[in-house]
């Protein structure tokens, strides 16, 4: 037995632009489909889901096709080198040894040792 397909349901330009903006002011939360279809005469939840669907299949479509025909970016323009080391005034550290650590402070820090107070206590 063949199956008849439903009947496609008709919408005018001012209910798709009043789903459009309702939905809209949802943003990024989850729309509330039984809230707007209270706005809409002869529409059930399910026929609000399916048109909210649809408009949004589309919209990603031609976004899609928008960004396959745009033309590809371009790459950027190398810089041309600089003649001039980058720090002439300074002494340049960019190959400089670094020098072994020996386990001593700096002059500026003290150490001072850890009390009981200053310690987080154990977590179980």
């Amino acid at each position: 037995m063949r199956r008849t397909r439903a009947r496609r349901s008709v919408w005018t330009e001012q209910e798709i632009a009043l789903l459009r903006h309702v939905v809209s002011l949802y943003e990024y939360r989850k729309v509330n489909y039984v809230v707007v279809a209270q706005l809409f005469e002869n529409r059930t939840v399910v026929d609000i889901k399916k048109r909210c669907q649809v408009l949004r299949d589309r919209e990603r479509r031609r976004e899609r096709w928008r960004a396959r025909r745009a033309p590809p970016p371009k790459p950027p323009n190398p810089e041309p080198p600089n003649p001039e080391p980058p720090c002439p005034d300074p002494p340049c550290l960019e190959n400089a040894p670094v020098p072994l650590y020996d386990g001593k402070l700096h002059p500026a820090l003290v150490w001072k040792a850890p009390e009981w107070h200053d310690l987080d206590p154990p977590m179980l």
